[in-house]
């Protein structure tokens, strides 16, 4: 098979000096793909050997367990055909299974064949190793049987060595960009995941310095992404902004927390309410390295509750009222007309007294009659409704009240607004309740602004402001308590009615206000059910 070498030194005239090899080396170091490699290494193999002895090479690379593939040769190579079965049957493939050279004088007295090379003779092909693993093979053929020197074994050695490397480096090169890019890819996706995440992440290393924190959880504490890079967790839940610090709990506690509800101070003052759960991060080893935290800001459950315990609270009272009604009307009328009676027999002086009283009963029957609406809710009557038609119609209503006390009403109406599907009586009893709420509010001259707007989700906002004196924070919690009110001679079911009222129409109605400053009553309605 493969025969020794010739010892023979007497290579002048063909063989090129170690200079150009040296050359060649640091021609393919600075190439940036295989291809690249390939050219040079033919074009040097053309300029230095192929006029001796029609010499040829070729580069095969291995694809897979099964086959190699014929990269590029000498212009005298045929490439009709590029991939090749891996096998010991054929010289290339013996070369890369085994890992060994393969030298001949005579292919044709060999049992191997040499697949991609044609018309040759004398045959020398070596396996393509870098880094321990052999890559592919390189082949070298000679058009007439000439033996193989000592020199140009060792040369074609050399230079199998230098492409081997280069074609490895290039492959790393390549792999470690495909795994940057993965990486950068995979990093890429997760922080779309986790910013896209509807609860806030925030993720603290051991000593407590923040290593993530989603777009959410920068929203519920009101800081720019930019801004989170000074700030520490120690910062986020310090005394003045949190009550406890759940991830330095966690570190020190070396246990997770579950659903614990605490209270923080957005960056603008607002306090707010938060839901939180962490869980410590831990190495291989089970050592802690850090804390993620997931939270959601709890205000609108806060809300929600609160809701949903007056609405108890409501129905609760409206079942009362519809028991008690009934039994107060009754005497109260018999009290009234009696009093009344008495105060024919009177003298001025007690019929003052007597006046008095009649005014309480009127009271009495007010509050009565508000109980007995509020507790016997009719049932809606759907409509589509211009709801600008109902505004216009409260206002015409209240016409009297807005003239004694001179208030200048703006209206802002979005022209729009398509008919909304509603009650309409029901609907216009708030609206009514609402707007001499505001005039009565406000001090002479005042004025009173109503807008409408179309916002999200297919519904209509209507804002009612006045410029009146305000309520307290402290009422503002308190304003659709039943009963509850901070009007002289008022029931305090307005606005409870109100609520339901809105409720019922699967509404939202909200007060805000500040103490000298005016309030705002903001109405959300679903344009269809």
């Amino acid at each position: 098979m493969a025969k020794k070498a010739d010892k023979k030194t007497n290579t002048k005239g063909y063989l090129p000096e170690y200079k150009q090899l040296i050359g060649f080396f640091a021609d393919v170091l600075n190439a940036e793909d295989i291809k690249t490699i390939i050219n040079r290494f033919i074009k040097f193999i053309e300029e230095n050997l192929a006029d001796q002895h029609h010499h040829q090479a070729a580069i095969f690379v291995k694809r897979d367990k099964d086959t190699y593939e014929l990269l590029e040769g000498h212009k005298w190579v045929t490439l009709d055909k590029k991939i090749f079965k891996l096998s010991k049957n054929n010289i290339i493939g013996y070369v890369i299974k085994s890992n060994k050279e393969f030298l001949t004088n005579d292919i044709t007295k060999e049992k191997k064949q040499l697949e991609g090379l044609t018309k040759v003779k004398s045959v020398f092909a070596i396996p393509l190793v870098a880094n321990k693993k052999t890559i592919g093979a390189m082949a070298f053929a000679k058009g007439k049987s000439k033996k193989w020197t000592v020199e140009e074994i060792s040369f074609l050695r050399a230079t199998g060595l230098i492409v081997s490397n280069a074609i490895y480096n290039i492959n790393l090169k390549n792999e470690i960009s495909y795994y940057s890019e993965t990486i950068e890819n995979q990093k890429h996706f997760i922080n779309s995941l986790i910013n896209s995440f509807p609860s806030g992440i925030i993720i603290v290393d051991k000593d407590g310095n923040i290593t993530l924190i989603n777009k959410k959880a920068q929203e519920v504490f009101g800081f720019l992404n930019k801004e989170m890079d000074n700030i520490s967790i120690k910062q986020l839940f310090d005394s003045k902004r949190a009550s406890i610090n759940p991830f330095l709990k966690t570190i020190k506690e070396n246990k997770p927390l579950t659903r614990l509800e605490t209270n923080i101070v957005k960056k603008d003052g607002k306090e707010i309410p938060i839901g939180f759960s962490t869980s410590p991060l831990r190495d291989s080893s089970g050592k802690i390295t850090g804390v993620i935290g997931v939270m959601r800001e709890l205000t609108d459950i806060k809300q929600m509750e609160e809701r949903l315990r007056r609405q108890d609270r409501l129905v609760a009272l409206g079942e009362m009222a519809a028991g008690m009604a009934h039994e107060i009307r009754n005497p109260l009328a018999g009290i009234k007309t009696g009093v009344e009676y008495l105060g024919r027999f009177l003298d001025e002086k007690n019929k003052n007294a007597v006046s008095m009283i009649v005014k309480e009963i009127d009271r009495l029957n007010r509050i009565v009659t508000d109980m007995t609406q509020y507790a016997n809710r009719p049932p809606l009557k759907w409509d589509q409704v211009n709801i600008h038609n109902t505004l216009n119609i409260s206002l015409a209503f209240l016409e009297n009240e807005i003239e004694n006390k001179n208030i200048e009403i703006i209206k802002k109406f979005d022209e729009h607004i398509p008919p909304v599907e509603l009650d309409s009586d029901q609907i216009r009893q708030v609206f009514d309740n609402i707007i001499l709420n505001a005039i009565q509010a406000s001090e002479q001259n005042g004025k009173v602004i109503i807008s409408t707007t179309l916002v999200k989700n297919n519904r209509v906002e209507i804002k009612i402001v006045d410029s009146g004196v305000g309520i307290s924070e402290k009422d503002s919690e308190r304003i659709f308590n039943p009963f509850f009110t901070t009007k002289k001679g008022g029931t305090g079911l307005g606005l409870s009615i109100c609520h339901r009222i809105v409720s019922e129409h699967n509404g939202h109605i909200s007060i805000t206000s500040k103490k000298e400053e005016g309030t705002t009553v903001k109405i959300i309605l679903p344009v269809k059910h």
